[in-house]
């Protein structure tokens, strides 16, 4: 509270003083003497500021006012430098959408928000002094602002208050620590501690007191300011009018200036789209003219590229024509010849199927004969076995006689020659076993031949009857 009463008061004492130097006060008149390249470049300045605040209080910790001061020195050396480099960034701006009516709307909102995260990070005092700092430094070091003199009395007042604001907060920090006997290397910074500890019913009583005092203070100074600004108020408007016609003098050539400017400007960008318009027109005559070219050399290479197609077409199909002619007379050459070696080939076949059938004639005569021998022999096989089976008969009976007899030499003699007639007798049963098996595989091979011989003699007939067709 204390602090708000004391800027209410040193802002209406800084109106009174500004009211009596210039006559008027008209925040309207302030803003209309600031040119769009001073806006844009300050902001540029706050937005720096604002960036590099943030990152270097990360750096320097609890000196948040070092912190400040070097972000607001480096700010100011980028904006310099991008002022001297001359780039035109009223344009820059108006190209990315940004026109001097939104800059001059956003603008206000930047500083307060500046002013709002000064505060906050380094308290009310740094952040007058900052700002005090910032306005002396640019009215009296460049031509941002018109009336130059306005500025550095605005930034002398902040640094002022800035700094008393900023010295009766350590001041009073240093004093509860020693009231609470209580030594720190460095006091406590940020409201939250001073909220807990303080002894609010006196600082409460305190702040009463200082209120009495510097509203009594304030009506003193604001009657000794009043007739001092009368008079100050009297010197001016005598100025005012010695001045007057300077003044007005001055603002007709800035007026001029910068409607020059901007007549300069208009015209730079009438010709920049007149020549971008003949550019575009020259560029396109450019590539309608290629496309021509292109267009007539496509058409050329069409019509040789046709002309060579013809020509190989009638060149292939010449040759397809002498290659009919030539297989033409390949075939009636072919079919003289085959004309001539048919009656050659049909004896040759003739006598090669006569060969053939006459050598199957021969195989089966030979298995005939070969049959007809086996019969023989099993015939033969047959009487043998059976006078072999009347052997063993006659034997066995006188086996039986002598048995009969019991004869013993006898029986030994007869028993030793009925095991020969015996033995005899199964070796003719396997003489003739052999013979009718060799029997039946010559009447199976009989069978064979006589089939392979009709085979022969039906292919003989059909291909000797064809032959006769062809002849």
């Amino acid at each position: 509270m204390q602090k708000k009463g004391l800027s209410f008061t040193v802002f209406l004492l800084s109106l009174n003083f500004i009211s009596a130097y210039s006559g008027s006060f008209s925040l309207g008149e302030i803003l209309s003497d600031i040119d769009p390249s001073t806006l844009i470049l300050g902001s540029l300045l706050l937005i720096f500021f604002a960036f590099l605040n943030f990152a270097l209080s990360k750096f320097f910790k609890e000196n948040k006012a070092a912190a400040g001061v070097v972000a607001f020195l480096v700010s100011l050396l980028l904006v310099y430098g991008i002022n001297l480099t001359g780039m035109d960034y009223e344009n820059f701006f108006y190209n990315i959408g940004l026109s001097e009516e939104i800059i001059t709307t956003i603008f206000p909102f930047l500083i307060l928000g500046a002013f709002v995260i000064g505060i906050i990070k380094i308290g009310i005092g740094s952040t007058l002094m900052l700002f005090g700092f910032s306005l002396f430094a640019v009215s009296g070091f460049t031509d941002w602002i018109y009336e130059s003199e306005v500025g550095m009395f605005f930034g002398v007042i902040l640094i002022g208050f800035g700094a008393w604001l900023y010295n009766r907060k350590k001041k009073s920090i240093n004093d509860w620590s020693n009231n609470q006997n209580i030594s720190y290397t460095r006091p406590p910074s940020g409201p939250g501690w001073i909220r807990r500890n303080y002894n609010w019913e006196k600082e409460k009583a305190q702040g009463r007191w200082i209120g009495k005092k510097v509203w009594g203070g304030t009506k003193i100074i604001g009657k000794g300011v009043g007739a001092v600004g009368k008079q100050m108020k009297k010197t001016f408007d005598e100025r005012e009018r010695y001045n007057e016609p300077k003044i007005i003098r001055n603002n007709e050539q800035n007026y001029q200036k910068n409607l020059a400017e901007k007549q300069r400007k208009e015209q730079e960008a009438i010709q920049r789209q007149e020549y971008e318009r003949k550019r575009q027109i020259e560029e396109q005559q450019k590539q309608d003219v290629e496309k021509r070219k292109e267009q007539i050399k496509n058409e050329q290479s069409a019509m040789i590229r046709q002309q060579e197609n013809q020509k190989k077409y009638e060149e292939r199909m010449q040759k397809q024509e002498l290659k009919k002619q030539e297989k033409l007379a390949e075939e009636a050459a072919k079919r003289q010849v085959k004309e001539k070696t048919n009656e050659l080939q049909i004896r040759k076949k003739l006598k090669e199927y006569e060969d053939v059938l006459r050598l199957a004639q021969n195989q089966f005569q030979k298995a005939q004969i070969h049959a007809e021998k086996l019969t023989a022999q099993a015939d033969q096989a047959v009487k043998n076995y059976n006078l072999a089976k009347e052997r063993l008969e006659i034997q066995t009976s006188h086996l039986n006689k002598a048995i009969r007899e019991n004869n013993s030499s006898k029986i030994k003699r007869e028993q030793a020659s009925w095991n020969t007639n015996n033995k005899k007798f199964e070796i003719t049963k396997d003489e003739v076993s052999k013979a009718e098996r060799a029997y039946q595989d010559g009447q199976i091979e009989l069978a064979k031949k006589q089939k392979e011989f009709n085979e022969w003699k039906q292919e003989y007939d059909k291909e000797y009857s064809r032959l006769k067709s062809q002849r």
